[in-house]
C-alpha cells in the first residue's frame, strides 16, 4: 500500500510548475510534474499510479491543451482531474465543467487553496466511486431474486388480466395478491409519472419480445417505492391470445443509497464551486457562499454573523434574500449578545454545530423568537 498520494502535475511554465511542486510536497503528496499534455498521456499509458492531476489548461501555443489531454485520459482511466488556469472567464469554466466534475483552481490562489481543492476532489472522487459501486452491487443482487412475479393474459379486444400472481407483493405495495388481482392489471399502483413508461414496456409488448424497466409505484400507504420489472409476452398455442409473463424486483433501497450518494458528491461539489469562486472582495464572497450554503441544505432563508469573542456579541452581516419579505419584526435588531440569544446561539457556546430539523417541538435551549419573525420549521 502507497503511503503518499501522486499528484501528476501538467504545467509548461518550468518555475510555476517548481512553485506548485515545493508547495504540495509540503502537504504530504508525491508531484510528478511534465511539461506537455502528450507527455502525461505517455505516463498514463505506462500504467504509473496516479491519484488526481492537476492539469494547467494553457499548455502553450499550437500545442495540445489541458481540456483535449483530459478528455483523452479519461477515456482511459477513471481519475479526478483537477484544472488549473490564469483566467476565470465563463467559457473557461464552461470548457472544464463539460469535462469533469472536479472544477478548477486559479494558478495564484495560494497554496492553502489548491490543497484544500485537491482535498475536496479527493472526497468528490470517492463518493462518485461508492455512488457507482452502490449501484452495481445492488443491480447483480436485485438479479438474482425476483420478490414477486406474475402471468397475465390479453384476448384480442380486450385489456390484460392478472390470472397468477405470487411473492411479496403485499410487503412491496401493501396490497393484498386478491386486491392487484382484482383490478386485472397492477396499472393503478403505477406512479402518474411513469404510466408513459409502464404502457410502452409493459402493456403494449408485442409477442416475442422482452423489456426491462424501472418503474416508480405508490403503495397502499401513497408512499414512492422503485421496482424492477421484466417482462416477456408470447402467443398462447392456438388460441390467439397474448400471455405476458414478469418478475418484480424491489429496488428502493437501492435507489434511495444511489439519490444519497448522489446528493453528498452534489454538496461536495458546492463546497469545491464556493470554495473556488472567484470574487473581488470579502462581502461578496460571503453573499455567494450565503446563497450556495442555502441552496445545499435545501433551505430557504440563512444569515451570517459576524462574533466578536472580546465583548461576546453578534453583528449581521448578511441576510438571505428571502427574508426582509417574509420577516414583520418591528425595528429587527442587528446585534446580539451571546448571553442572550437562543438555540442559535449554542453553537458559538458550545464551539459545535447544532441541529434542529423540528423546530416547532420543545427543545430546552429554544427560546422561541419575536412576534412577526418568518416562521421556522427545521
Amino acid at each position: 500500500m502507497r503511503e503518499k498520494k501522486v499528484i501528476l502535475l501538467v504545467e509548461d511554465e518550468a518555475l510555476i510548475a517548481m512553485s506548485q511542486k515545493g508547495g504540495l510536497e509540503k502537504y504530504g503528496y508525491e508531484v510528478i510534474t511534465v511539461p506537455s499534455g502528450e507527455k502525461a498521456i505517455q505516463i498514463i499509458r505506462d500504467r504509473r499510479s496516479i491519484d488526481i492531476i492537476l492539469m494547467d489548461i494553457n499548455l502553450g501555443k499550437g500545442k495540445m491543451d489541458g481540456t483535449e489531454c483530459s478528455e483523452i485520459i479519461l477515456r482511459e482511466i477513471d481519475v479526478p482531474i483537477l484544472f488549473l488556469s490564469s483566467y476565470t472567464q465563463s467559457d473557461i469554466v464552461e470548457r472544464t465543467e463539460k469535462i469533469t466534475s472536479y472544477g478548477y483552481v486559479v494558478k495564484d490562489s495560494g497554496e492553502a487553496v489548491i490543497n484544500a481543492s485537491v482535498a475536496m476532489a479527493f472526497k468528490l472522487h470517492e463518493a462518485h466511486q461508492k455512488l457507482t459501486k452502490s449501484e452495481t452491487r445492488y443491480k447483480h443482487i436485485s438479479e438474482m431474486m425476483a420478490d414477486y412475479v406474475y402471468s397475465c393474459t390479453r384476448a384480442p379486444g380486450h385489456e390484460y388480466s392478472i390470472d397468477w400472481i405470487a411473492g411479496a407483493t403485499e410487503k412491496i405495495t401493501g396490497y393484498s395478491i386478491d386486491e392487484i388481482a382484482g383490478w386485472g392489471c397492477w396499472k393503478p399502483m403505477v406512479h402518474p409519472e411513469h404510466i408513459t413508461v409502464f404502457e410502452r414496456n409493459i402493456v403494449n409488448l408485442e409477442p416475442g419480445t422482452t423489456s426491462d424497466c424501472e418503474i416508480k409505484i405508490l403503495n397502499k400507504n401513497g408512499d414512492e417505492r422503485w421496482i424492477r420489472s421484466s417482462a416477456r409476452c408470447v402467443n398462447d398455442t392456438g388460441n390467439n391470445v397474448h400471455r405476458l409473463y414478469g418478475t418484480v424486483h424491489d429496488i428502493t433501497g437501492g435507489k434511495r443509497a444511489s439519490e444519497e450518494l448522489a446528493a453528498n458528491a452534489s454538496r461536495l461539489k458546492r463546497l469545491v464551486d464556493i470554495l473556488q469562486h472567484a470574487s473581488e472582495s470579502i462581502q461578496e464572497f460571503l453573499d455567494y457562499a450565503l446563497e450556495q450554503a442555502i441552496e445545499l441544505t435545501g433551505s430557504t432563508i440563512g444569515y451570517i454573523y459576524y462574533y466578536d469573542e472580546g465583548c461576546k456579541e453578534f453583528v449581521l452581516n448578511t441576510w438571505s434574500k428571502n427574508v426582509m419579505p417574509e420577516c414583520a419584526v418591528t425595528n429587527p435588531q442587528t446585534r446580539y449578545e451571546l448571553d442572550k440569544t437562543g438555540l442559535w446561539g449554542e453553537a458559538v457556546r458550545q464551539r459545535r454545530p447544532i441541529v434542529v430539523n423540528d423546530f416547532q417541538n420543545y427543545h430546552p435551549l429554544r427560546k422561541g423568537y419575536p412576534e412577526g419573525h418568518v416562521e421556522l420549521h427545521k
